[in-house]
């Protein structure tokens, strides 16, 4: 949100395996592959399986960190998306045209992921820095934090080119 309402203030957003910010027809498309998605159980769209079956102790702990979120015995806190579908295509193209790269990332192989809802954002906002990462499920910033990173880099050496 900040580097919509105040692009003075921020030389770039990255937004990974996530749409739901982008308001507009984007949204509806993405929502398709929410819905999809909520018809698994959580940790079946949050991370892949094969990194269930190989690093059971790293998604120990993957949920247990989500766990810091409770706020009783049980109790989930309540959140709700504050930005959720509230940025115009509009909005975001302005921040771009004062400065602001945006990125947005995406995996392939996040069950999320809905490609009508990318190739429409390609379609609506050329000017917007549009990575699909191959292989990567929702969750790649913890499944595979190495490539994450590293992506994470070349958006880096984009924004602030070697000198």
């Amino acid at each position: 949100t900040l580097a919509v309402t105040n692009p003075e203030r921020v030389a770039g957003a990255v937004m990974a395996s996530n749409l739901s910010p982008v308001a507009d027809e984007v949204s509806k498309l993405d929502q398709i592959g929410r819905d999809a998605a909520r018809k698994l159980p959580v940790k079946d769209f949050l991370l892949s399986r094969q990194f269930q079956e190989k690093e059971p102790e790293k998604v120990f702990l993957f949920f247990q960190v989500g766990s810091i979120n409770l706020t009783g015995p049980g109790k989930a806190t309540p959140s709700t998306n504050s930005v959720h579908n509230s940025i115009r295509v509009a909005q975001i193209r302005a921040a771009i045209n004062a400065g602001v790269h945006i990125t947005f990332i995406q995996g392939t192989a996040d069950v999320m992921m809905h490609p009508p809802a990318y190739d429409l954002l390609r379609e609506l906002l050329p000017e917007a820095n549009v990575k699909m990462v191959d292989g990567a499920p929702h969750s790649d910033y913890w499944e595979n934090p190495e490539r994450f990173n590293s992506v994470i880099d070349e958006i880096l050496s984009e924004v602030y080119p070697p000198q």
